[in-house]
């Protein structure tokens, strides 16, 4: 089974939203007759999270990578004003994520939670991948989607809390691994460096985000 998860950026308003068409499609010409700026396609930085590297958004930019994982996380053309509040949420829960543990074996080195789950993350810029976000359906941004096996399974339009995002990817990660993962994890605030910290809960004591049951207690 494959799962992709893909977000978009709403928008609010009929003038926002026809001055904000207008501007897109006056970028997408550029795209056409190549008088874009190439830096617009810059990866983002490598970042950290809790201490541990995290690799930069990869970038969509063949439709054939919408099926080519377990999960797969989008967010699209963060050109408009909703567009750039929702990039430290997207941007954070990414971080948060990628460096999440897994339910641990102590016989073997534990995967990474890419690997394990199978989630990733992605973006698409959709003034330079415009064919592509047509094909998608994606015609507001933002809008986050979530596929399975290449087809859409859920999805969130607008600029959206982290709590609402993380529940799309927390109910299907539990639909194939029951009771191993929180269905609502305790999350960092947008464009935190690390996890918060429970109240009223000794530092030594701070669970991790994982049950860290062993593998074969459930699910793996």
């Amino acid at each position: 089974m494959r799962l992709t998860f893909v977000a978009a950026l709403c928008l609010s308003g009929t003038s926002a939203l026809a001055a904000t068409v207008q501007s897109i499609n006056a970028e997408v010409e550029k795209v056409k007759h190549n008088d874009w700026p190439s830096a617009t396609y810059d990866t983002e930085p490598i970042t950290y999270f809790d201490g541990k590297q995290v690799p930069a958004l990869p970038q969509i930019t063949d439709e054939a990578e919408f099926s080519q994982t377990k999960y797969l996380v989008g967010s699209e053309s963060p050109y408009c004003p909703h567009c750039i509040n929702f990039k430290p949420t997207y941007q954070t829960l990414y971080e948060y994520y990628y460096t999440s543990n897994v339910p641990v074996n102590n016989n073997t080195i534990p995967p990474t939670f890419e690997e394990y789950y199978g989630l990733k993350f992605y973006t698409i810029n959709c003034i330079y991948k415009n064919d592509i976000c047509r094909k998608q359906g994606i015609t507001a941004y933002p809008t986050t989607i979530l596929y399975k096996n290449g087809e859409p399974l859920a999805s969130l339009r607008g600029t959206k809390q982290m709590n609402q995002v993380a529940d799309m990817i927390e109910n299907a990660l539990e639909s194939e691994n029951p009771g191993i993962r929180p269905l609502h994890p305790l999350l960092p605030a947008p464009g935190a460096t690390s996890r918060p910290v429970p109240q009223n809960v000794p530092q030594d004591k701070v669970p991790t985000d994982e049950s860290q049951k062993p593998l074969n207690a459930g699910g793996k």
